[in-house]
């Protein structure tokens, strides 16, 4: 990345610090969808939970950061350009966790399926289960 490339998305130091370290440790498509994938959309779409779990587990103080600075950026921004990187590893990994689905269902289904699914996979399902469940990791 060039720097007018990150001081155009990451105006202040702190943005740019949240970001990398959890961008490093992300789970990629390739990483979880290589040969030896599962090939049931089911097993697939577990695959990504499981990965974005253990990433979210692994690395709670940085995506609590990163939470926090890309809803200040968001408050910053009042012209309602969305923020170019909420969303982007979960959405992707969930397409290819779907894609085998393609000849049972329509493309507009399949959307709303990866955009159901964004919902209960990521960060926010474990600010849920420790903040308001006040609930441990290894809890059940």
């Amino acid at each position: 990345m060039s720097r007018a490339t990150a001081y155009r998305y990451f105006t202040r130091q702190e943005e740019l610090l949240a970001e990398v370290p959890l961008d490093e440790a992300a789970p990629t498509i390739a990483s979880l969808f290589g040969e030896h994938a599962p090939t049931d959309p089911e097993d697939r779409v577990a695959l990504v939970q499981n990965a974005l779990y253990d990433l979210s587990r692994d690395h709670e103080t940085e995506f609590r950061l990163f939470l926090r600075t890309s809803v200040t950026r968001a408050l910053r921004d009042t012209n309602g350009t969305p923020d170019p990187f909420r969303g982007a590893r979960r959405t992707a990994l969930l397409a290819e966790a779907l894609a085998p689905l393609s000849n049972e269902l329509t493309a507009d289904q399949i959307e709303q399926l990866k955009m159901a699914l964004a919902m209960l996979v990521g960060t926010e399902p474990i600010i849920v289960l420790r903040d308001t469940l006040r609930l441990e990791h290894d809890q059940p």
